[in-house]
Parts: C-alpha cells; sequence; structure tokens
C-alpha cells in the first residue's frame, strides 16, 4: 500500500499555523493528524471535534476513554488503543477493564458505571453490522434492568478474538506522562 509522504517538516506557513493550533492542544501531532495535515483545513476541524469531545464535552474521562477502546479493540485499531488504553487508566478507568476489553472479555460483567456507555458502544456497532460490518467484540453487553435478570437478559460471551491484539497488556509503569 502506498503511503502519504510526510510533509510536517515542510509546511507552508498556513498550514504551519494549523499544526501549531493542534499541538497546542495534544502535545504533538502524530497518527491520523500527520495525514490529515495534507489537508489542513480538514485537519483542523477534524481536530475541533476531538478537542471537543475531549476536553469540553461533559462526559466523564472514564466513560469517553472506554468507549474509544472498546471501538479501538473493536476494529484492532492499535494506534488508537495504544493511545487511549493509557489514557483511559489516568482517568480513572481501572486497569482490570482495560485488560478486559484488550483480552475480548465478556463486556457484560462490567460495572453499573460502565453499562450504558458500553451499550451505546455496542448498538452503534449493530448499525454498522446493519450494513455489512461484523460485530465482534461489541456483542453481548445487555444493559441490566433494576433486580430484573431473565434468559434474555443473560450474559452473552463476546465472541473471541479472530486474531491476537498486536498489543501487550499494559505494565504498572506504562501509564506515567
Amino acid at each position: 500500500m502506498a503511503r502519504l509522504p510526510d510533509i510536517l517538516g515542510s509546511l507552508e506557513a498556513e498550514a504551519k499555523k494549523v499544526y501549531d493550533r493542534i499541538a497546542s492542544k495534544r502535545g504533538r501531532i502524530g497518527g491520523p493528524f500527520a495525514a490529515l495535515m495534507h489537508h489542513p483545513p480538514l485537519a483542523e476541524r477534524v481536530a475541533a471535534v476531538g478537542e471537543y469531545l475531549r476536553y469540553d464535552a461533559t462526559l466523564p474521562g472514564d466513560i469517553r476513554e472506554l468507549a474509544i477502546i472498546i471501538t479501538a479493540r473493536h476494529v484492532s485499531q492499535p494506534y488508537e488503543w495504544v493511545a487511549h488504553a493509557a489514557i483511559a487508566i489516568r482517568e480513572g478507568l481501572p486497569e482490570e477493564i482495560v485488560e478486559q476489553i484488550r483480552s475480548r472479555r465478556d463486556l457484560s460483567t462490567l460495572p453499573a458505571r460502565y453499562v450504558r456507555a458500553a451499550r451505546l458502544v455496542q448498538l452503534v456497532g449493530q448499525g454498522a453490522e446493519d450494513v455489512g460490518g461484523d460485530p465482534g467484540l461489541l456483542g453481548g453487553v445487555d444493559e441490566p434492568e433494576q433486580d430484573q435478570v431473565d434468559e434474555q437478559d443473560a450474559p452473552v460471551p463476546a465472541e473471541p478474538a479472530q486474531q491476537p491484539f498486536p498489543v501487550e497488556p499494559l505494565a504498572a509503569g506504562d501509564c506515567a506522562r
């Protein structure tokens, strides 16, 4: 597959301003933003949406990062996983839950605080499945009713991984800034 040339070292003045604005919030530019800088107005708009969701929205950080890492794991996206698993732990998501997601274990056992977010991600994934996608890890997260569980609501194990995820479990010191 052909790769886009790295243009970060040769940006024109206007593109450099966009780069500097994005980097001032994120600390650096890498991953998808390196490619997006081939079209600076698009990079700026994508960054604005991400910055709003990450820094300005009211969703608690652990819930936001849970949704991100479930999605990253579902689509086997190691860049997003590596970036956001560490952020998730810094935001207060327990390491055991991060490992549960990484290893594709049953998500129906998540603590109540995280069930709605996991279910929402599942529903979005289900929408993708409806148009030809694969539900993978997203299957089997049922939102429990208050003190009611019947056969329909019983936990359904997540599908086993089709292939190993290329990211090893996080070590204790991996999340330091």
